[in-house]
C-alpha cells in the first residue's frame, strides 16, 4: 500500500512486497496486499494529491523514437553500471551505519544533533548544481521525459530549459560538455548525500535518490551518444537521451535493492513507456547479477547489522543418506522373543531413565510401551506374584 500510494504504482506494491519483504507469503497474504493496494491507489486517484495533474504514474512520458535492437548493448553497459553503483552504494552505507552503531558514537552524537548536520550538508551541497535544487521528483521526470514545445508543459519545458536539458524552443542541448558534467556531478553529490543519509532517525527515501542517480548516469550517456551519433552516425535512428535516463534509473535501484520482476513492473507503471519493457528487463537483470557478485542488497545488509531475526528461502536440498545410515542399531528394547523374566524388565527399568521402550519380537516391530505404562504392569504382576507365594 506504501509503494502504490506513493508512485501510483498499484501491481508494482504488491510485487514489491512479494518480492522483497516475505520470504513466505500465502495466498490469503497476496490477497490482503492487493486489497490493500487498490484502497491506496483509489484514494490517491480520488485525492489528487499526488501532483501528477490528474494521471495516476508519477513520471508519465511521451515519445516520438522507437527502441532499436542496435542500443541493446548499451542498455546492458548501463545495467552493468548500474550494479556497480549500488554494490558500492551498499558497502559505503554499511559500513557508515556500522560505525554509527558504536556505543563510542551513540555516547557523543545526539540523533537530532546528526540530522541537523546532515540536512545541512544537503542543502550546501544541492544549492552549487541547477539540477539538485528543484524537487527532486520534478527533476527526475524532468530527465525521463523528451524536449518538447508543446505549451501544455509549460512547468516540465521551463524546468528541462532552465537546467539545461533542452533550449527554450523544445529541441535537445546537444554537445554541450558543460551539461554532461552537471549530470555527472549530480549523480555523484546526490550518491553521497544517500550514503550518509539512509539509516538516521528520520524518514530517508532509497527509490527516488537511487532514481535520480541513475537518470543522470543515464541522461549523460545519452546525451554523449546523441552528440557522437550526429558527427559520426554510429546509430541510423534518432536517439532520445530520455529513454537512456529510465534506464538508466532502473538499473540503479536494481543495483541498490536487487529487485527484479516487481522493479521493472514498478518502472513501467511509474512513466507508462510499455514499449520499452526490453530495456528495462535487461539493465535490470545484468545490475542484480553484478551486484550479487559483489555483495547483497541494502535490505539484507540492514538485517543482519540491526540483528533482526531473518526468515531465509527454503532450500533445494537432496539427502543422499539412507534410513539405515542414520538409525540406530543398539537400542534398549523389549525383546518378547527372549521371553523376559519380570526380574530383567525390572533391572533395565534400574539401568535405563527412557520415558518408554520399543516392543520388538528378533527383528519385527511390535509397538511401543511408555514406562509408567511397564513400570504398572510389572508392580501388578510382583504382587499377583507374592499373593500366590502366600497362598
Amino acid at each position: 500500500a506504501g509503494v502504490s500510494a506513493a508512485f501510483g504504482t498499484p501491481v508494482g506494491g504488491v510485487l514489491f512486497s512479494l518480492e522483497e519483504v516475505s520470504s513466505h507469503f500465502p495466498s490469503r497474504t497476496l490477497l490482503r496486499a492487493f486489497i490493500a493496494s487498490v484502497v491506496a491507489t483509489l484514494a490517491l486517484s480520488v485525492s489528487r494529491l499526488g501532483g501528477t495533474e490528474g494521471r495516476l504514474t508519477l513520471f508519465s512520458v511521451r515519445y516520438t523514437v522507437t527502441c532499436h535492437p542496435s542500443e541493446y548493448f548499451i542498455f546492458a553497459l548501463l545495467g552493468i553500471t548500474g550494479g556497480l553503483v549500488g554494490a558500492l552504494f551498499n558497502s559505503i552505507n554499511i559500513r557508515w551505519n556500522a560505525f554509527r552503531a558504536k556505543p563510542a558514537y551513540k555516547k557523543r552524537v545526539h540523533p537530532v544533533t546528526e540530522v541537523a548536520v546532515v540536512a545541512f550538508l544537503t542543502l550546501i551541497s544541492s544549492w552549487p548544481l541547477a539540477l539538485t535544487r528543484p524537487l527532486t521528483a520534478d527533476a527526475i521526470h524532468a530527465m525521463f521525459d523528451t524536449c518538447s514545445d508543446n505549451e501544455t508543459e509549460t512547468r516540465r519545458n521551463r524546468l528541462q530549459a532552465k537546467v539545461g536539458l533542452c533550449t527554450h524552443d523544445g529541441n535537445y542541448t546537444e554537445g554541450d560538455t558543460g551539461l554532461l558534467m552537471m549530470l555527472f556531478a549530480a549523480a555523484v553529490i546526490r550518491f553521497c548525500q544517500m550514503a550518509l543519509t539512509i539509516g538516521l532517525a528520520c524518514p530517508a527515501g532509497l527509490f527516488v535518490p537511487s532514481l535520480f542517480i541513475g537518470a543522470c548516469l543515464g541522461r549523460c550517456t545519452g546525451g554523449a551518444l546523441k552528440a557522437l551519433n550526429k558527427n559520426w552516425r554510429f546509430f541510423s535512428h534518432q536517439i532520445d537521451p530520455g529513454v537512456y535516463s529510465m534506464v538508466g534509473a532502473a538499473a540503479v535501484l536494481g543495483g541498490v535493492s536487487r529487485m527484479t520482476i516487481s522493479l521493472v513492473v514498478i518502472m513501467l507503471e511509474l512513466t507508462g513507456g510499455l514499449d520499452y519493457v526490453v530495456p528495462f528487463m535487461l539493465s535490470v537483470l545484468l545490475a542484480k547479477a553484478v551486484g550479487d557478485a559483489i555483495n547483497e542488497s541494502i535490505y539484507d545488509l540492514q538485517i543482519v547489522l540491526k540483528g533482526y531475526p531473518f526468515l531465509h528461502e527454503e532450500l533445494d536440498v537432496t539427502f543422499t543418506e539412507r534410513c539405515c545410515d542414520i538409525m540406530e542399531t543398539s537400542l534398549t528394547k523389549v525383546d518378547v522373543g527372549l521371553r523376559p523374566r519380570v526380574t530383567d524388565i525390572r533391572a533395565m527399568l534400574r539401568a535405563f531413565t527412557y520415558r518408554g521402550f520399543p516392543i520388538v519380537e528378533e527383528d519385527r516391530f511390535i509397538g511401543y510401551v511408555r514406562r509408567t505404562r511397564l513400570d504398572g504392569l510389572l508392580s501388578r504382576l510382583e504382587k499377583q506374584g507374592r499373593r500366590e507365594q502366600d497362598e
